[in-house]
């Protein structure tokens, strides 16, 4: 009896430690061979599995959703045999591990694949699988090697973008048969189709360029005869291409051509503004004879660009509000700027509603820091796991999931404070854990009430983007991705004020920033001026930002700070080079021994050909005369008081009309332009140097710009044409009639 009974124990005991449960979680949009190869690898080296599971998130991605996901994996489980089980889920990652512990008696695999050769994917995998197996004694790590590293969604859906079904079918497994590749196809383009074109089959883009037609002809512009339209909607190699067609004109045919793939109607119409301003030009003869597309080639092109792009946006600004006359605005763009007109409907938020749970975040890092320091450690690196009670976490929160890593470097006398947030995606778009992290370094001697408030700063701020995507979102607080415009701050592309200015950034320094003016008891504007003061922006940005942060503050449930002042009209400043920065009479008197009003006397030509005669005299050449002019005697003075509005050099090049004419106003051929140019590199934070005749220079005036010029048949010229002109006579006057405008 003894012995069937231990036979029998012995066969339970035996039946159980079969069951082996591996999950492979991911994103899985779409899936490739990659992610099939961690499949069938598993199963191959690992013959013990019962049941591999496929843990598919629910993110979008382009386009593809969960459900296409899901059909693709039912497609490989037919070649992977009926041990693979795909299975829809929220948070892959999550849920592997709480299938962990809710099936104690199973063993569990926690199937995760890398790239080989991506030191990325290597860092991620030990972030996501760090003190899992001690927390879960039931669960084990299994790591899979894949052979290709380009191979990836993301390129996958490049080349769905780009309608290129070969390079496709490069993305899916082998084994996968040729009319089955075909089903994926179809089925991922489908969504990938669908969303590329759903704006554009939302409005009718003919009918809106004809409203905006006829609302330019009402309000006066001479747009008649009408151009002709063209709309191409099916150029995608254009459309993925960054340098790419918008639209054009053809002033031979009078015709506008709008390149439609994939972009938002309200841009496109915006594209239609700009070349009906082009088609303005055409019709009043001012669009002259054009040779390039290079604005830095040609001073007349970038006149009149600057006109349609000035003027274009207007005519659309006032005909799009026109239309929103009785209604709520709702502009649908990313620009900083305006965003917070876009969000003036959210859901407010309840001030100080996490404040409780960043003080417990604040004061857990605080200690494992102080702690470091304290035994004199090199680094500290700790994660914590954030989640709902029953899952067992470091930290409980009904509110959020995610791990908290807190990392701190100690140094000799650095103290620099960072942080980060992942909403939960990795750089292919699969989803992984939400991650909140700090980042110090910590000097010898710090101050450590300002280590406290700085670190209730970051995490309120990392905390509030947590908010804003993925897993720990909130209703009325989702905001479109920004890493664009993020990678173009960090390459120069924009400027770095712009930073300040991202919607996710302005919520979230304002949440931080708030926080840890109440934690240290100090006026919300003073914390806010103390941390602008250490920032690489100018007091223009400056005041654009705490314009935009003060209108924002309501919205989100924050009090007011301190009413800014009116923010100063914005002007641009062009300034004339000789006789106001450099001294062109004394160079010329040093030059050819006469001075320029009595060679002046002796007619324009006369004038010109003393000057080159004495070039040659003295072998000099024209480019080593103009780049070797003094400077005005009070021409520094004047400059170290403009240079702070980054302001414009316009400048009239010397001409020798003996030279052929495709070459007297060419920077390749024309000395004077070539010297003038290097002269400005004395002057720092000029914006840009410009050439134009001094009867052309009114072709640059605007309503806020203001030209600074020696000569007064040029400034009469400029105030006709609608600017502001001063007519420079010392740089104590000029910079008087400057602070009358308020400069």
């Amino acid at each position: 009896m003894k012995q069937l009974v231990q036979e029998l124990v012995d066969s339970i005991l035996k039946e159980d430690a079969r069951k082996v449960t591996a999950i492979y979680g991911g994103g899985f949009k779409p899936p490739i061979k990659g992610h099939f190869n961690i499949a069938k690898t598993a199963l191959k080296d690992m013959p013990e599995i019962d049941k591999l599971m496929i843990y598919v998130g629910g993110g979008i991605r382009d386009g593809i959703e969960q459900e296409e996901a899901l059909a693709i994996w039912d497609i490989y489980k037919e070649v992977l045999g009926p041990k693979v089980e795909p299975v829809p889920s929220v948070a892959p990652i999550g849920d592997i591990m709480r299938y962990a512990k809710e099936h104690p008696t199973e063993e569990v695999y926690f199937v995760i694949g890398y790239r080989e050769g991506r030191e990325d994917d290597i860092k991620d995998i030990t972030q996501r699988t760090k003190g899992v197996e001690e927390k879960y004694p039931n669960l084990k790590v299994r790591v899979i090697k894949t052979s290709d590293p380009n191979v990836s969604g993301t390129n996958a859906r490049k080349a769905l973008k780009k309608g290129d079904k070969e390079t496709f079918f490069t993305f899916l497994p082998d084994e996968v048969p040729d009319n089955e590749k075909e089903e994926i196809y179809n089925l991922v383009n489908k969504s990938i189709v669908s969303e590329h074109m759903a704006h554009s089959n939302t409005t009718d883009i003919l009918s809106k360029c004809a409203e905006l037609t006829n609302y330019m002809r009402s309000k006066g512009y001479n747009i008649d005869p009408a151009p002709a339209l063209k709309v191409i909607d099916s150029d995608v190699e254009n459309s993925q291409d960054f340098f790419g067609k918008t639209a054009y004109y053809d002033p031979n045919e009078q015709l506008i051509v709008l390149y439609t793939q994939g972009r938002h109607p309200k841009d496109i119409v915006r594209s239609y503004a700009h070349e009906m301003i082009h088609h303005i030009q055409n019709v009043e003869d001012r669009l002259g004879n054009i040779v390039t597309t290079n604005t830095t080639e040609d001073d007349h092109l970038e006149g009149i660009e600057r006109e349609a792009y000035e003027e274009g946006n207007i005519a659309f600004r006032n005909w799009t509000d026109s239309l929103q006359e009785g209604k709520v605005k709702d502009p649908f763009g990313l620009n900083a700027f305006a965003y917070e007109l876009a969000r003036l409907g959210e859901e407010q938020l309840n001030e100080g509603r996490y404040d409780k749970f960043v003080n417990e975040l604040s004061r857990l890092a605080f200690g494992i820091i102080k702690d470091g320091y304290d035994v004199s450690r090199k680094v500290v690196d700790e994660t914590f796991t954030v989640g709902p009670e029953d899952e067992d976490p470091d930290i409980v929160s009904n509110d959020f999931e995610f791990d908290f890593y807190v990392q701190a470097t100690y140094t000799e006398d650095l103290y620099t404070v960072d942080g980060g947030a992942n909403a939960g995606y990795d750089d292919e778009g699969d989803e992984i854990t939400p991650l909140l992290s700090v980042h110090f370094n910590i000097p010898k001697n710090p101050d450590w009430q300002t280590v406290s408030f700085d670190l209730k700063d970051v995490i309120r701020h990392e905390l509030e983007h947590l908010t804003q995507d993925g897993l720990n979102v909130r209703s009325g607080k989702q905001l479109p991705d920004d890493s664009m415009l993020r990678k173009m701050i960090d390459s120069d592309l924009l400027s770095k004020a712009d930073y300040f200015k991202l919607a996710k950034e302005v919520d979230a320094m304002l949440q931080g920033l708030y926080f840890k003016a109440k934690k240290s008891k100090k006026p919300f504007i003073d914390v806010i001026d103390d941390y602008l003061d250490k920032q690489p922006i100018t007091s223009e940005e400056r005041k654009e930002i705490l314009d935009l942060w003060a209108k924002r503050t309501k919205n989100i449930g924050l009090p007011m700070f301190e009413e800014q002042e009116k923010k100063p009209k914005k002007y641009y400043i062009f300034s004339d080079m000789d006789g106001v920065l450099a001294d062109f009479d004394k160079g010329y008197k040093d030059l050819t021994g006469m001075t320029t009003h009595h060679a002046d006397a002796q007619g324009k030509k006369e004038f010109w050909k003393i000057f080159r005669d004495s070039l040659k005299e003295k072998g000099m050449s024209e480019k080593e005369y103009w780049a070797g002019l003094d400077w005005m005697p009070d021409g520094k003075k004047y400059w170290d008081y403009i240079k702070q509005y980054k302001p414009y050099v316009l400048t009239a090049p010397s001409v020798n009309f003996d030279a052929p004419e495709d070459q007297r106003y060419s920077p390749e051929y024309n000395q004077s332009m070539q010297g003038k140019t290097e002269w400005g590199q004395r002057l720092p934070n000029m914006r840009k140097m410009y050439f134009a005749s001094a009867k052309n220079k009114a072709k640059f005036a605007r309503p806020n710009t203001i030209l600074i010029d020696d000569r007064k048949d040029t400034i009469d010229a400029w105030n006709a044409a609608g600017g502001i002109g001063i007519f420079h006579t010392s740089a104590d006057n000029t910079i008087k009639q400057l602070q009358d405008l308020g400069l």
